[in-house]
């Protein structure tokens, strides 16, 4: 069972990469062995805190095409909580608009499988029909496509953003204009499998890049504007959005966007759309209400957090600008001891 974001972690799955082998660029090679170094540096932390590490085991690089359209590189299994909504005893496998992911879920089947077999309600969302581009959610709206970081969990009550962008988001790049459609939204709401109350965070886009919730009735954000009006109540751990320096996104760009990447698999690089959607600072994953696993060391949160009785473990994910993850993102919590309360005024 799970119904918190902070109750104490039993266990949780981490993602995974291809095998460095299976591609040409020596560029993408490195990016491919550090990430999996970072992930068996996550697994040990969450190892020694007690928690069951899971880990897909069926990851391997391999052209798609359906009628529909094709992919030669689909992204990796690195973001296991894009498309799973863990709450209560209910897994729900969602599918978002982007071809290159449509089959990612299947990376995680065999857990997810294993689940079920153990009682859990394992429930996938209908397949759509996909063009051959990334889809334009306000486009197919009438289409359950739904990505479960939409989501984040607080008791009897699930915070959520908006599915996909109005008329104010005209102007952003495609992965702040949303990502879902109402029709998948209210999927998700008809079957979740539970009387719960919902939140909006008034934006749209991932929502575990624009806050957190670390134990009742504290929060992290990066822009107060954004904070549910359900919980104005909350104490506030508020986190400087600080700007890249134009000679590190030079560098950044230098890097990512060589001729075999910006060819292949344009698709992979979070940091083509800038700015990101994911706040790093805020994409934090607890162990316990008194222990957060932070992306890096910021002296500013930590010591902020201390105030409040909460331990902050710094994880360096090298590669998060490429893969526009935080550790929120990279990660999937299966079971936590926690209760589906009322942490609500």
């Amino acid at each position: 069972m799970i119904w918190t974001e902070w109750g104490k972690l039993k266990e949780v799955v981490v993602g995974k990469v291809y095998d460095p082998d299976e591609v040409e660029s020596d560029f993408l090679k490195k990016v491919l062995e550090e990430t999996e170094e970072d992930f068996q540096v996550l697994n040990k932390i969450f190892k020694d805190a007690g928690v069951k590490v899971r880990r897909p085991d069926n990851v391997s690089l391999n052209e798609i095409k359906t009628n529909q359209w094709a992919t030669k590189y689909p992204l990796p299994a690195i973001c296991p909580r894009d498309f799973h909504i863990v709450y209560g005893n209910n897994i729900l496998s969602t599918i978002g608009g982007d071809p290159n992911r449509y089959l990612e879920s299947l990376f995680f089947y065999n857990i997810m499988n294993e689940k079920a077999n153990e009682g859990r309600n394992f429930i996938s969302m209908p397949k759509p029909l996909l063009p051959n581009h990334y889809a334009n959610y306000a486009d197919h709206d009438n289409m359950p496509l739904y990505h479960a970081a939409n989501i984040i969990k607080c008791g009897n009550t699930l915070i959520h953003s908006r599915p996909h962008d109005t008329q104010e988001y005209a102007d952003r790049p495609i992965n702040q204009k949303g990502r879902g459609t109402n029709a998948g939204f209210n999927w998700v709401k008809k079957n979740i499998g539970y009387d719960v109350n919902w939140a909006e965070v008034p934006a749209a886009g991932h929502v575990d890049g624009k806050i957190a919730l670390l134990k009742p009735g504290l929060l992290m954000i990066h822009d107060e504007s954004l904070v549910p009006k359900e919980m104005q109540d909350w104490d506030r751990i508020v986190v400087d959005k600080h700007e890249l320096p134009q000679h590190v996104k030079n560098r950044i760009r230098n890097d990512f966007y060589n001729e075999v990447i910006m060819k292949d698999m344009p698709h992979w690089v979070g940091f083509e759309y800038l700015p990101m959607e994911t706040i790093f600072d805020v994409n934090v994953v607890s162990i316990d209400e008194n222990t957060v696993i932070t992306n890096g060391y910021n002296k500013e949160i930590f010591n902020k957090c201390k105030k409040y009785g909460i331990e902050c473990i710094p994880f360096d994910f090298r590669h998060r600008f490429f893969w526009d993850c935080g550790i929120h993102c990279i990660t999937l919590d299966l079971a936590r001891d926690d209760k589906m309360e009322n942490f609500l005024s």
